[in-house]
């Protein structure tokens, strides 16, 4: 029952990460869009740990405003990944570098030449 329990934790604190993880990268991107009060609120309570009540008594607001506030950011985040998908593509991005990479590597046959054009036309 026990490690029943404890890897019903697990999966609950690599969800909290992975959730974490995404957040992160959405406000990475996509920042300079947000309101200050936005940004603010989202930073101190994702980004810089901090509770919804600590969030409101730095910024003189209550904790359920701070929830609020939060909420809507990230809804307002995840809005703009779904117009801009800034994300998707820099991860595409990535993908195919590594693929030129691992072509570059193999440099030594000639065919791999002609896959390392068509990858880099595909990112240009």
């Amino acid at each position: 029952m026990k490690t029943a329990n404890l890897e019903a934790k697990i999966e609950i604190s690599q969800a909290m990460w992975e959730k974490l993880q995404l957040y992160s990268q959405l406000h990475d991107f996509y920042s300079p869009l947000l309101t200050d009060k936005q940004n603010t609120c989202f930073t101190m309570h994702y980004l810089e740990d901090m509770s919804l009540a600590e969030v409101g008594e730095a910024l003189g607001i209550t904790p359920q405003a701070v929830a609020d506030q939060v909420k809507r950011t990230v809804k307002v985040l995840r809005n703009y990944e779904d117009k801009l998908s800034l994300i998707q593509n820099w991860q595409e991005r990535q993908e195919k570098i590594k693929l030129i990479e691992t072509e570059l590597d193999n440099l030594s046959q000639n065919e791999n030449i002609q896959k390392i054009k068509q990858l880099l036309s595909e990112i240009s």
